[in-house]
């Protein structure tokens, strides 16, 4: 597995005197843009947000207190949409919301290649978000991501369940055992 997986993580910590130059988030957003997606749709849509202007401060307001007190120092909030209709056929996308999880997870994987950090969020208030932005009614907001530098908290050691709890093998409940698990 490459080592970067194991890099990325959403910290609590961002240097609130650092800006992300635009030739580090136009990469970020060009990773996103390379994500796999139902007929290449690409239903994903991102509101950028950059501290010091309006839009910013209403996404932060929008967060959920916990969520705004480690926030308001990352210098970056991006609003990720998914839109639930096809381009072409405007008929329904039932993967939108997966295929914008995918594109997300591929923004947070080139932030930390950039020496960023990304983080998600489900903690806002989904509905004022949709009406500040005007978004239409096929797209629907599914995380605020922080963007930035991080700051100079420690990562705690991250753990995962064993590997049999999330993969199965050939039947529902029947957990895939790892070599380290048998």
């Amino acid at each position: 597995m490459h080592p970067l997986f194991k890099e990325r993580y959403s910290g609590y910590s961002f240097d609130k005197n650092k800006t992300v130059p635009f030739s580090l988030l136009k990469d970020v957003l060009n990773a996103a843009r390379w994500a796999p997606s139902c007929y290449g749709d690409e239903p994903w849509r991102y509101i950028v947000c950059h501290r010091g202007y309006k839009a910013y401060d209403k996404v932060l307001s929008l967060l959920v207190k916990p969520n705004q007190k480690w926030a308001k120092d990352a210098p970056i909030l991006i609003v990720s949409v998914a839109n639930y209709i096809f381009d072409k056929t405007k008929k329904h996308n039932r993967w939108a919301g997966h295929d914008t999880g995918a594109s997300a997870a591929y923004l947070c994987l080139q932030a930390t290649a950039s020496g960023l950090m990304a983080h998600q969020m489900g903690g806002f208030n989904g509905p004022d978000l949709i009406l500040h932005f005007g978004l239409p009614d096929e797209c629907i907001p599914m995380a605020v991501i922080a963007l930035g530098y991080p700051g100079k908290e420690t990562p705690s050691k991250r753990a995962r369940k064993p590997f049999s709890h999330n993969f199965y093998d050939g039947a529902w409940g029947k957990g895939l055992k790892d070599e380290k698990e048998k």
